[in-house]
């Protein structure tokens, strides 16, 4: 399997670390198609975004949870996912919020440093901040009882 990702981008290090977590051998290619254009990327994927799982076969997969869930499915040990429904519904909120929401407010900071000669720089950068600590809080929430739960049980 060939992998395309980029060092920065969230969404590859996800797929990379549940790739690593579960012992899968890939190659990882090094792809920004909007810094250096290089067709394979595109080629694979319509958007030339990463990440991009390329299958042995050719076949491609994009998405990092789209990706996820193919590598769990097809390579179920160890789990990444929670057996129980209710569970991995959770666990699936979780991560919608933290590619969704985590993503946004971390780009939202940067772009306040990159315009710091800007009036609103400051602004930018401390609604970010608030907004990061505010998601902090729901999943220390969430992850709280998802520990509690698992001492309970004995898992933990």
């Amino acid at each position: 399997m060939k992998l395309f990702t980029f060092a920065t981008s969230p969404y590859a290090r996800k797929v990379r670390i549940v790739l690593d977590y579960k012992g899968i051998a890939y190659e990882p290619i090094e792809r920004c198609y909007s810094l250096d254009r290089k067709e394979d990327l595109r080629s694979t994927s319509a958007r030339a975004e990463v990440p991009v799982l390329v299958l042995d076969d050719g076949r491609s997969i994009a998405d990092s949870t789209v990706i996820s869930e193919y590598l769990e499915q097809v390579y179920p040990t160890p789990p990444v996912y929670p057996s129980d429904a209710f569970e991995r519904s959770r666990m699936r909120t979780i991560e919608d919020l933290c590619d969704r929401t985590f993503d946004a407010v971390g780009f939202g900071y940067f772009l306040g440093v990159l315009r710091k000669e800007a009036p609103e720089a400051a602004a930018i950068q401390d609604a970010a901040r608030d907004e990061c600590r505010a998601l902090m809080g729901i999943l220390e929430r969430e992850l709280g009882d998802a520990r509690s739960k698992l001492a309970q049980s004995g898992d933990a």
